[in-house]
């Protein structure tokens, strides 16, 4: 019986060093995809300062009338296959973007900041 009780409590030891370290893969991810977000995106879809500013978040302001949040950093409703597929084919004004300059590691990642508030 004793070495059953010791066996239950290494699995969870276990268990919570996995999830840990899953968790700091995630962050980490998270964190990537803020820079790629930085570096690709918050031009054009960051929090306007001016009426000219941001003129994606402006056209996604007229898009969905507050219906959705217009920044995408707000948002909890995009998916890992809507961005790739917004990024890699562009949309209206907004430019597709190639593998040589969003690549897939960037694109995941920028997927993982882009969905991190969405709800399980």
């Amino acid at each position: 019986m004793r070495v059953k009780s010791l066996s239950i409590i290494l699995l969870a030891s276990c268990a919570g060093i996995f999830s840990t370290a899953g968790n700091a893969q995630d962050q980490a991810l998270v964190e990537h995809g803020s820079q790629v977000y930085d570096k690709w995106c918050r031009i054009c879809h960051g929090e306007p300062a001016s009426p000219i500013d941001m003129v994606g978040t402006q056209k996604l302001q007229e898009r969905y009338q507050g219906a959705v949040p217009a920044k995408l950093e707000d948002r909890t409703n995009l998916t890992p296959e809507f961005i790739e597929t917004i990024v890699r084919n562009g949309l209206g004004l907004m430019p597709f973007f190639r593998k040589i300059e969003v690549s897939d590691e960037d694109m995941e990642a920028l997927q993982a900041y882009l969905t991190r508030n969405n709800p399980n």
